[in-house]
This record gives structure tokens, C-alpha cells and sequence, in this order.
């Protein structure tokens, strides 16, 4: 009977954390920007496309085309070193496994908006100085340096332009 016990409790605690890391939250948009898109509360089955097409062409946006996908974590993209053969992307700490026993020299793969690879290779890490303390938590910050394969492209084709980074030296 415990043995019969503590297999239901295991299995219990799999599905209570599993149900707990798989939820999902829904895309929401404000009432007032989806009538003003074109949408109608009385007819959202039949409106729904027309009001969310104005964000989906906003989503390929310049601004948002240098996010990139590491392999279970994001980053961004600076941009590319100046001899053109690496690109520089800034993550949290945490994904570079520096605390997790992984190797940070792993091999890393750089995924760009239209899943195309953009670089890949051995990584150069920085981290903030005095970071090395493991307060990730304070320090969760890093740039990553990749061997570059291919630029990033807009939706027409074009090289995007790297992000405008705000150092705040206008205040």
C-alpha cells in the first residue's frame, strides 16, 4: 500500500509541475485599439483578422527584428563586429550556462525573427566586472560574441540596421 502511495504522490507532483511550467496566457488586444482597427464586438469571428492585421504588419518592425533566438533563451542583436565575421548579442547571464556547470564555451546557435541562422560557433563572453561573485541575480547580464554566418533581413529582403542603443548621455 506506501509503495502504491508513493507512486500517485510522484506522479501527482509530475503533473501538478508540469501543468504548472506548460500554462499558457492569451494575446490580448484592448477593446478600444480592436474597434479602432476595425474590429466590432458583435461580430469578433468576423472582424478579428481585419482588426489584428495592422499590429502583425507592426511586428516586422525594425525594432523588433533584432530579437533573437539562442536555443531555450532570447537575446538581442548589437550588431556585427567591425571585420564582419562575428555578431554581438546581449542576453541574461543565465543562458550562458556560467552557472549552471554547462561549459560557456558551448557551441551556440543564433536564430533570427524568420528562423533563419545567422551564426553559430564557440562563444567570447562579457560579463560586468565583479559579476563573477555568482550574484546572478543582480548580475543577470551578458554579451555574447558568435561567428556570423548570415545577416538579419526585414521582410523585403534588406539588411536590418543594428538597434539604436539609449546610454542615457543626452541627461
Amino acid at each position: 500500500m506506501k509503495s502504491s502511495v508513493r507512486i500517485i504522490w510522484k506522479y501527482s507532483v509530475f503533473f501538478l509541475v508540469t501543468g504548472w511550467l506548460t500554462q499558457a496566457t492569451a494575446i490580448t488586444i484592448r477593446d478600444d485599439v480592436f474597434i479602432a482597427n476595425g474590429g466590432s464586438k458583435a461580430d469578433i469571428k468576423g472582424t478579428i483578422a481585419r482588426a489584428m492585421e495592422p499590429l502583425r504588419l507592426n511586428s516586422y518592425s525594425s525594432q523588433y527584428l533584432s530579437v533573437v533566438d539562442l536555443g531555450g533563451c532570447t537575446g538581442t542583436w548589437l550588431g556585427d563586429s567591425t571585420d564582419n565575421k562575428s555578431v554581438f548579442v546581449l542576453t541574461a547571464r543565465h543562458c550562458i550556462g556560467y552557472l549552471l556547470g554547462i561549459s560557456p564555451n558551448r557551441i551556440y546557435t543564433v536564430i533570427d525573427w524568420n528562423l533563419r541562422k545567422i551564426a553559430e560557433g564557440k562563444n567570447l563572453y562579457y560579463l560586468p566586472p565583479g559579476s563573477q561573485n555568482n550574484n546572478y541575480m543582480r548580475d543577470d547580464i551578458a554579451i555574447l560574441k558568435i561567428p556570423k554566418i548570415a545577416d538579419i533581413l526585414d521582410h523585403n529582403g534588406r539588411r536590418i540596421e543594428k538597434p539604436i542603443i539609449y546610454d542615457l548621455s543626452d541627461k
